[in-house]
């Protein structure tokens, strides 16, 4: 989501908060302080997403670079072929893609192997490849079969994708739940405002009321915050 689309979003969002818990338009201004806030939800949900994108693409990364090694290609000469099934795999929209020309063009500069992966992980916050470059260095330094390690590296992520795939499955009807209920308080005040309009006019357009609105706004939130943190389980 772009810059221009999160402002119209949560623009909408709290136009809907001002005239359902304020009565007013103006709110709109005092509620910008929520925006903040609103950005980093979205680049956390953004930022899952990437790292689920480009633990897939490791599997491929990795996929590729093990049946390399196995046809007898040097580890440093196994990066243009991973590039060109990434490609075919994932089409232009390859993350790995563009970072394996990053690293071919490093290791033709002679920098190291192991340093181009570290370099990667780094860039790209991503756990697995951090393991994987702690077995390329573990390998580099006392030795062993790096296929069979790459391999081993394979299939923990597969078990940690999938894993995550089957919490997700269930806690999904957790998260409906959460949604509804944070919602409900905002359906029954457009319900007593469409069904009874002047019921809930004490608690506008004075500062008992703002207060009032202004607290139930803020539990709200905290709940949001807590029962996000309580669902999102990751492994």
């Amino acid at each position: 989501m772009n810059r221009i689309k999160e402002l119209i979003v949560f623009s909408l969002l709290i136009g809907v908060v001002a005239i359902l818990l304020y009565d007013s338009l103006l709110a709109v201004i005092p509620l910008f302080i929520l925006y903040p806030g609103f950005i980093k939800v979205i680049k956390r949900s953004e930022s899952a997403k990437r790292d689920l994108r480009v633990s897939k693409e490791f599997i491929v990364f990795l996929t590729s670079m093990s049946g390399a090694l196995n046809a007898g290609y040097a580890l440093e000469n196994t990066l243009e072929i991973i590039r060109d099934d990434l490609d075919k795999e994932f089409t232009s929209n390859s993350i790995l893609a563009k970072e394996c020309d990053s690293a071919i063009n490093m290791i033709s500069l002679k920098i190291s192997f192991g340093k181009v992966i570290n370099d990667m992980a780094k860039g790209l916050n991503n756990k697995d490849i951090d393991t994987f470059a702690e077995v390329l260095s573990i390998s580099k330094n006392v030795g062993g079969d790096l296929i069979e390690m790459i391999d081993l590296t394979i299939n923990q992520v597969k078990d940690r994708i999938e894993t995550n795939e089957d919490i997700a499955i269930l806690v999904s009807a957790k998260k409906l739940e959460k949604n509804i209920m944070l919602m409900v308080p905002f359906f029954m005040i457009a319900f007593l405002r469409m069904s009874n309009p002047g019921y809930l006019n004490p608690l506008y357009k004075n500062a008992f009321g703002i207060i009032v609105m202004s607290v139930c706004l803020m539990v709200i939130i905290i709940c949001y915050i807590i029962s996000e943190k309580i669902v999102d389980i990751r492994v």
